[in-house]
């Protein structure tokens, strides 16, 4: 499943827009799936993940990277109220060129806060990216944990376009994945939008 979606993500680079300078924020970063999968092309990774426990993880796996520089952090961008996190205030943590969510979006409950949390850090022009799957029907038993069952191409360019971001559009990988386990097909997309310039 990874494989594919790395795949799938390096043959579109160019439509992500990344570029070799770029500073990167990985939301819900778990191990660092999508680091992996877009670092090389950029300059700088930044996770952040509710679990210390990933956090760990993709700092351990990124230790010894030499072609990019990458780093995770606990910390939670939907934490209640308006303030920002005290851990998350540090300027350094804003005006990325790109932000991403690699299939973490289906576990977040206010999809609409996360888009618009991810919009602020990102620097003027800058670009969100959503990885995630196709809505599909629930299989209950095994979804007790997942607010969202996938999405349509038509929620995403609606959530995106509530937020103000403009240049949306959104990619299906051809085929499909296999989730782990339980061993249920997917359908993967790519969400993408851009902050205004003159923001």
């Amino acid at each position: 499943m990874i494989y594919k979606i790395t795949a799938f993500l390096q043959a579109n680079l160019s439509w992500i827009g990344i570029k070799p300078t770029d500073r990167v924020l990985d939301y819900a970063c778990g191990p660092g799936t999508l680091t992996a999968a877009l670092g090389a092309h950029a300059a700088q990774c930044q996770g952040i993940d509710l679990s210390d426990k990933m956090v760990e993880a993709y700092n351990t796996r990124f230790k010894s990277e030499t072609r990019f520089k990458a780093s995770a952090m606990v910390g939670d961008l939907l934490a209640e109220g308006s303030s920002v996190p005290e851990n998350l205030s540090d300027p350094k943590l804003f005006s990325f060129d790109l932000a991403a969510v690699g299939l973490g979006f289906h576990h977040i409950d206010n999809l609409e806060l996360c888009v618009e949390r991810l919009k602020a850090r990102l620097r003027p022009g800058g670009t969100l990216l959503v990885v995630d799957f196709v809505e599909h029907e629930p299989e209950n038993e095994y979804h007790k944990d997942v607010a969202h069952h996938g999405f349509s191409e038509a929620r995403m360019k609606q959530l995106f376009a509530q937020a103000g971001l403009v240049d949306v559009d959104v990619l299906v990988m051809e085929g499909e994945v296999l989730m782990f386990e339980p061993r249920f097909p997917r359908k993967v997309f790519a969400a993408r939008g851009r902050r205004r310039p003159e923001e």
